[in-house]
């Protein structure tokens, strides 16, 4: 049975969590590599878009985590980062689909 759509457009967040149980089997940190990926959502859904160095050190992760996520979220289309031109900062945002996921995972966590 295929799992339902997340939205009218017919995007999917299927793809992340396929990618997320990959990331998990090979994971031996402390936090898993999902639980620092929710980590990413709830930062940005709450704060909205942020540089790249700005959101490290909130998050409070080592580099190699950090971009693990951020490769996991980007390649799911969670998440977009950008450069503006002329700027060698990169903004991190989330997208529609990462939105919405970000939201449902915030009233689940409610309950």
């Amino acid at each position: 049975m295929k799992p339902p759509n997340t939205s009218k457009n017919g995007e999917s967040f299927v793809p992340f969590l396929e990618a997320m149980r990959g990331s998990e089997a090979s994971s031996s940190a402390d936090t898993p590599s999902g639980e620092i990926s929710i980590q990413f959502l709830r930062e940005l859904d709450a704060h909205g878009p942020e540089t790249v160095p700005d959101l490290m050190k909130t998050m409070r992760i080592d580099v190699v985590r950090f971009a693990n996520a951020l490769k996991t979220l980007q390649s799911a289309g969670l998440v977009e980062v950008v450069s503006a031109a002329g700027e060698h900062l990169e903004t991190v945002s989330l997208t529609k689909v990462g939105r919405q996921l970000a939201r449902v995972g915030n009233e689940m966590r409610a309950l």
